[in-house]
Formats: structure tokens, C-alpha cells, sequence
């Protein structure tokens, strides 16, 4: 055969770069490996019939994932009322905050949710179950949370941008959540003086709750809105933090 004849060729003209038998051996293997890829891949077909095995992963040099600070704000306010789920089902809380990037990317939530749907009960009563289960620690009142998020809802006027977003329609549902809910986010020490005297049985059962709807509203908003600051009109720095 044709295939023969070269691989002969080859083998003869390999031994004179090659003097000993054992290369000669070698250069011959070589020669009809090179000869068999030209000619044909079916002369290394291994046996039985199987095709030979080219799965497997290929490392690649993976790029570093690039987050914005709404990533970053968007991500520990997600993680904050996660953990804080856990923690609740098993009975026991740690210390909890929350940076800068989570308060601002919680008031902004809180801002679209409540312009679009009238109220947004949702976050902030995440907040207080938090400040509640942080107080429960020491039995010491306090909102930490809580207070972080009104200074900068007020200080970044959040609060002016609410009143003139909502539209007409809203006028009730707005006034009797003012009056009958909000004194309880604003009073936030009070309320958890209060809730700290409840059964702690009692207790664990509303903060599950609030915990789990305060993290599914996040990640909702994760999923359908790429950034609700640009969505309100509200200029977000797209700067990385890393």
C-alpha cells in the first residue's frame, strides 16, 4: 500500500539522523504517527471501535468579576435579611450592620416600591425585625438600622421625591399608612422596647416572616430592574469598587 511504501521512506531516511537501533526504533514511530495524521486519523483509531475521548474542561484564565457599588449595596442588602433568616429559624441572633452602599441601595428600593405600589411596608419592616434581633442580644433597645436608613432617606430628600412621585390615586392608601404604620418605623426604639417584652416564641414567627419578605423583594428587584436609581431619575455613580 501506498501508506506502507511512505512509512518505509520514512523509517529508511530517519536512521541516518538516528545511528543507533533503539532511535531508529523511535524515529520510525515518529514518522508513522506524522504519516498517519496526513494520510488519514482512522490509522489511530484505538481499539474497539471507540472514539477517543476529547471531553474534559480547558483552563482558561478566568477575568475578575467587576462590581458597581449598586452591585455591592444590591448584594449586602440581599445577604444582610438572608443571614438574618437563617439566624432566625435557629433560634439565635449575632450583631448585625449594614455599610453605607446597603442603606442608600435600601432607600432606594424602598423609594421605587413605595411610589409604585402606594406603601413598601416590606423593607421596613425587615429593618425592624433586624433592629430587634440585634437588640435581643443584650436586651438593650436600639435601632441602628433603622436610624441609618431615615437619616439618609431625609438627607438625600428621598422623602420630597416620594411625595411628588406618587401619583393621585395614591392619596388614601399614602395618608392611612402615614398615620397608622409609618409612627412605627419612626418610633423604632419604642417599638422594639415593646416587641423585646413580647414571647420570644411569638417573636421568631414574625421576623421569619419578615426577614424572608424583605430578601425576596430584593432579589425580585435584582432579577426585573437593572438599577432603580436610574429608573426614579436619581444619579448613580457607575464607578467600580473593584
Amino acid at each position: 500500500m501506498l501508506v506502507n511504501r511512505e512509512r518505509n521512506r520514512i523509517c529508511s531516511s530517519s536512521v541516518i539522523a538516528f545511528k543507533p537501533k533503539n532511535r531508529r526504533t523511535i524515529a520510525c514511530a515518529v514518522g508513522s504517527i506524522l504519516l498517519g495524521s496526513i494520510v488519514g486519523i482512522a490509522v489511530l483509531e484505538p481499539a474497539f471501535g471507540q472514539k477517543p475521548d476529547v471531553s474534559g474542561s480547558i483552563e482558561l484564565e478566568n477575568e475578575p468579576v467587576q462590581r458597581t457599588p449598586y452591585d455591592a449595596g444590591q448584594e449586602e442588602a440581599i445577604a444582610l435579611f438572608e443571614s438574618l433568616l437563617v439566624e432566625a429559624e435557629m433560634g439565635k441572633f449575632t450583631n448585625h450592620s449594614a455599610g453605607p452602599k446597603a442603606i442608600k441601595h435600601l432607600a432606594g428600593t424602598y423609594l421605587y416600591c413605595a411610589t409604585k405600589q402606594a406603601t413598601c411596608p416590606v423593607i421596613l419592616e425587615g429593618l425592624l425585625e433586624a433592629d430587634i434581633a440585634t437588640s435581643s442580644i443584650k436586651n438593650v433597645p436600639a435601632c441602628p438600622l433603622l436610624e441609618q436608613f431615615w437619616m439618609f432617606y431625609e438627607k438625600s430628600e428621598f422623602n420630597k421625591r416620594e411625595g411628588f412621585l406618587h401619583s393621585v390615586g395614591h392619596a388614601s392608601a399614602v395618608a392611612t399608612f402615614a398615620r397608622e404604620q409609618l409612627p412605627r418605623y419612626k418610633n423604632c426604639k419604642e417599638t422594639v422596647a415593646k416587641a423585646l417584652r413580647e414571647d420570644k416564641t411569638a417573636r421568631q414567627a414574625s421576623s421569619k416572616k419578615a426577614f424572608a419578605n424583605a430578601a425576596y423583594l430584593l432579589n425580585q428587584f435584582k432579577k426585573k430592574i437593572p438599577n432603580v436609581f436610574s429608573v426614579l431619575g436619581i444619579e448613580d455613580s457607575p464607578q467600580l469598587t473593584e
